[in-house]
């Protein structure tokens, strides 16, 4: 598949590249998170978290929300004493930081094919940074299963999502938790009709190199053909767009000669704006194994 994207060198944010034939849509998506780990702290908050923080009273700062988000993230572990922890796509490390500030018993596994990215966490971190350098789709386990599966801002960018939902499902603990934190069309209809569109392409083929927002509707009637149930939704769209307002601030007031990436961060930013409530959502969703009982004899019945 041709990618023509404009994106910046890993080695150099200063110089910007093009890919032509022969690099696949995986190898601009990890291009689109390879971009030198400099460049995010100029508008992200201090954990560098690259998707929404949680406005719970509007009055918060986006550091205050970052955090409001990654501790709703974190409460999901209250059931387990010492959770095994598993996250696709671990992008800046922002999950894994906080959960040093405020776990003391944990296992965990990241698996996410950003080298940059990788070795950012791994030098802020330090060795609980556990990081498997792949895509999800080609990584293996053995029979390691996990408490609490992540996926914040990475569902999306996963191919063949039907086949990996059946993967996150064999992957789970008996009474696991599989937390995804993304963006969904809102109704099928929207889908169909968005899809083909060329701002939609632009947000999901030239800036990630490959992203497929799935209709949510769909995306419930999936998840229960594959051993899953839904226990919690929040739409939280009025949070992310929030904090996409924060980014934008923050990204006007930098120097497009030494980024010349912004514009293209920028109209990628707005073409995202303009579609909460309206064609897309962000929600943070919650799965569960579905149980299977045995059906039981009524009392007194005949065998």
């Amino acid at each position: 598949m041709l990618a023509l994207a404009h994106l910046p060198c890993a080695r150099c944010h200063g110089m910007v590249r093009r890919f032509d034939v022969g690099v696949s849509m995986e190898d601009v998506t990890r291009i689109h998170y390879d971009i030198p780990a400099s460049f995010f702290p100029k508008f992200l908050d201090p954990y560098m978290k690259y998707t929404s923080g949680l406005y719970r009273t509007g009055e918060e700062s986006l550091e205050q929300a970052s955090l409001n988000m990654l501790d709703n993230h974190i409460d999901f572990l209250r059931p387990y004493t010492c959770p095994h922890i598993l996250e696709i796509g671990s992008g800046w490390g922002a999950l894994l930081k906080r959960l040093i500030d405020t776990k003391n018993n944990f296992q965990y596994l990241a698996v996410n094919p950003s080298p940059v990215q990788n070795q950012f966490v791994r030098e802020k971190v330090g060795l609980k940074a556990n990081i498997l350098e792949s895509r999800f789709e080609e990584a293996t386990f053995g029979a390691e299963k996990f408490d609490v599966i992540y996926l914040i801002g990475s569902f999306c960018h996963l191919r063949n999502q039907e086949k990996q939902l059946e993967k996150l499902s064999e992957l789970l603990a008996e009474d696991g938790t599989v937390i995804i934190e993304d963006p969904f069309f809102i109704s099928e209809a929207l889908y169909q009709d968005h899809a083909k569109r060329k701002e939609t392409f632009f947000v999901q083929e030239t800036v990630f190199g490959y992203a497929h927002i799935f209709p949510f509707p769909r995306f419930l009637e999936l998840v229960t053909t594959k051993g899953l149930s839904v226990r919690t939704v929040l739409d939280h769209s009025s949070s992310y767009k929030r904090t996409v307002d924060e980014w934008l601030r923050s990204l006007g007031k930098m120097d497009r000669v030494e980024y010349p990436l912004i514009k293209q961060f920028c109209d990628y930013l707005a073409i995202g704006q303009m579609g909460w409530h309206y064609t897309i959502a962000n929600y943070l969703v919650s799965l569960k194994k579905k149980r299977t009982q045995a059906i039981r004899p009524l009392s007194g019945s005949q065998e």
